[in-house]
């Protein structure tokens, strides 16, 4: 699992490194699937080929006011990186939600002097918190 100090690669291939990790326990949660492969809770912003969007626009916004935050809709293209830093694009073809019981791991990773608040997971680029 993942522990604070731990480092992760960032948007660009930027090395960020885990400065915070909160992990909670949340029942009946809703979590939504992007394209049957990455697991998300609505408001987590994913980096597309139009900017950062997420399930929940509203919500997301609220959490960061300044990433300009709009609806991720079936069509969207997301932008996925590769261990090798080849990046490509994914369209977005099927969005599915499912209520479960789950642990959501919340990462802040360094935003300065080279980091940039962004981290990869299953190769999709998405924003911290």
């Amino acid at each position: 699992s993942m522990v604070v100090g731990d480092r992760v690669i960032g948007q660009d291939g930027v090395i960020n490194e885990v400065i915070e990790l909160v992990t909670t326990e949340q029942r009946e949660r809703t979590l939504h699937t992007i394209n049957g492969d990455i697991q998300t809770v609505p408001q987590h912003p994913f980096l597309t080929t139009t900017g950062w969007k997420a399930i929940d626009a509203t919500i997301a916004a609220t959490a960061h006011p300044n990433l300009n935050i709009t609806q991720l809709a079936i069509g969207d293209f997301v932008i996925k990186t590769a261990n090798n830093g080849t990046v490509s694009n994914e369209e977005v073809t099927t969005l599915t939600s499912a209520t479960e019981d789950i642990i959501v791991y919340n990462l802040d990773v360094t935003d300065s002097p080279a980091g940039n608040d962004t981290y990869v997971v299953n190769n999709y680029v998405v924003h911290n918190k």
